[in-house]
């Protein structure tokens, strides 16, 4: 793998805006309230994350972040989104999705920080949705070695784990595509899973293998105890 990756960021980005705009057409009313694995959060809540990060103009952002949430990311992230997710039915959550994920120039934070967090943080919102579902999420080849690719370069700019630093000194092996990455103590598994595991989700930490688990699971709990925030995820079991 070259130094570092190039790949169009904004073009999977709506790749993966268009397959989360699928998955919420399909969903039933009931599923609309389903848990996810961000704790806290139903489904409608993680469709909220998305209206609001591309709907709130980036003054009122920037604003948001400063004054009223003192640039701390998760506490904005959360709110934000809760109560877009909270105050606007299904029906309308899809309708300001569709309308603001679609448009030909995006806004709000979701242009702020690199494009590459964003597009490794919308494949990950849709695990959160489809794994306690259920529902197995068919990912093109290249699309997952993209972000495996994205994901040892990772530093956690936009609030997300710091991939990168947690892969540093590993040598980490897909299972599901060709494509393995660095040098050490070996940690194998699916696209998911390593994509998961290294961005904080515990559950799919679980299901890694290779002697260089254990490592990684030390340090990852290291950096939250030095007061890193922790990601808050629920242990469903894992859907591949």
């Amino acid at each position: 793998m070259p130094a570092k990756t190039k790949y169009d960021y904004k073009k999977l980005v709506r790749a993966e805006l268009a397959d989360m705009s699928q998955l919420l057409h399909s969903l039933t009313p009931e599923e609309w309230e389903n848990p996810t694995l961000c704790e806290g959060w139903r489904v409608r809540h993680i469709a909220g994350h998305f209206v609001g990060g591309y709907s709130i103009p980036l003054p009122q952002v920037l604003w948001l972040l400063g004054v009223k949430y003192k640039f701390n990311f998760p506490r904005a992230a959360h709110e934000i989104s809760t109560q877009c997710g909270e105050e606007n039915s299904p029906a309308t959550l899809l309708a300001e999705f569709d309308r603001w994920t679609t448009a030909k120039k995006h806004r709000g934070v979701a242009t702020v920080g690199p494009m590459k967090e964003h597009f490794l943080d919308h494949m990950i919102h849709q695990w959160d949705i489809t794994i306690p579902l259920g529902r197995p999420r068919q990912v093109p080849q290249e699309r997952k070695i993209a972000a495996l690719d994205t994901l040892v370069e990772i530093k956690g700019l936009t609030g997300m784990a710091p991939a990168g630093r947690f892969a540093a000194g590993r040598r980490l092996v897909a299972t599901d595509v060709e494509w393995s990455w660095g040098e050490g103590p070996e940690i194998k598994g699916s696209t998911m899973d390593l994509v998961l595991a290294l961005t904080g989700r515990k559950a799919a930490l679980d299901r890694l293998e290779g002697p260089g688990v254990a490592g990684l699971r030390r340090d990852m709990l290291a950096k939250w105890n030095r007061g890193a925030p922790k990601p808050k995820m629920r242990p469903e079991k894992i859907v591949s």
